[in-house]
């Protein structure tokens, strides 16, 4: 049994890196199979990223699954990256309101 993580939690990536050892998904709520490192039950995209002469530590990567309503992870990091776009239009926008050159 391995216990849940949150992402963005101290050791999150080493727990990704385990259950895909393991052949488990790490999406929240999700444990399903991965099949040659895409999961079965939501369909996101799951790796390890070896050292390499740009990174000098293993870690996990994820391609979430294009399709919405079909991953709640994927959904939920989606809406995320779409909040961030939309705080930094908004920001972009004041600042040029105010005109601001650093824009």
């Amino acid at each position: 049994m391995v216990e849940p993580r949150v992402r963005g939690e101290l050791g999150y990536g080493d727990w990704c890196i385990h259950l895909f050892e393991m052949g488990l998904c790490s999406c929240d709520g999700c444990g399903g199979h991965l099949v040659v490192g895409t999961c079965i039950s939501c369909g996101c995209s799951h790796g390890i990223h070896e050292p390499s002469r740009f990174h000098r530590q293993r870690y996990a990567r994820w391609v979430p699954v294009a399709e919405s309503g079909r991953c709640s992870h994927a959904d939920a990091a989606r809406a995320d990256e779409e909040r961030e776009r939309d705080r930094q239009a908004r920001k972009r926008s004041t600042a040029e309101e105010l005109g601001d050159p650093r824009r």
